[in-house]
């Protein structure tokens, strides 16, 4: 009889315990597989754009621009009808939205009052700003742009005038 009233007692526990295990709602996943929009030409991924060497004379005035060098990005493989903006990112020169700083500031070895611009259809281009939007057809697209250096200050300082910059790819 013990053992009888002892089962009832388990078989009940355990039907409360099956109860508290309800479901309580449900996730649903989604997803759309795509074609990628576009793959970045091999020599784009990581490039120098050599400048030279610049007289300090000739950046010796605020305002004043060195020649540009251009160089490209290159997207090869595109979808057609991809909307693509290039962003360059990388530290603003203090004051100038449109310029970037110099590497290794306040080092004894790298030049002052001076920094670079990156310009698109020959107009600096904001650091930072996704600007030169362009609908690509199928292929391949080739993105043009040129670099300077630019004096921000009338008693700029030779030296070494080196920039990182970063890009990005944007698709919309």
């Amino acid at each position: 009889m013990k053992q009888q009233i002892y089962a009832l007692i388990i078989l009940a526990a355990s039907g409360v315990a099956f109860t508290a295990q309800g479901v309580d709602g449900n996730i649903h996943v989604t997803a759309k597989f795509v074609t990628p929009a576009c793959n970045l030409q091999a020599n784009s991924k990581d490039m120098t754009v050599p400048l030279g060497d610049v007289s300090s004379s000739e950046l010796k005035t605020s305002g004043a621009v060195s020649a540009t060098t251009a160089f490209s990005l290159k997207l090869t493989d595109c979808a057609a009808y991809t909307a693509v903006y290039i962003s360059f990112d990388g530290v603003a020169a203090e004051n100038h939205d449109k310029v970037f700083a110099l590497d290794d500031q306040g080092q004894s070895s790298t030049a002052s009052g001076i920094g670079l611009e990156i310009l698109s259809n020959g107009e600096a281009m904001p650091v930072g700003s996704a600007l030169n939007g362009a609908y690509t057809g199928s292929g391949d697209t080739t993105f043009n742009y040129a670099a300077r250096y630019k004096a921000l200050e009338n008693n700029t300082q030779s030296g070494n005038a080196n920039v990182t910059v970063q890009y990005n790819v944007v698709y919309k």
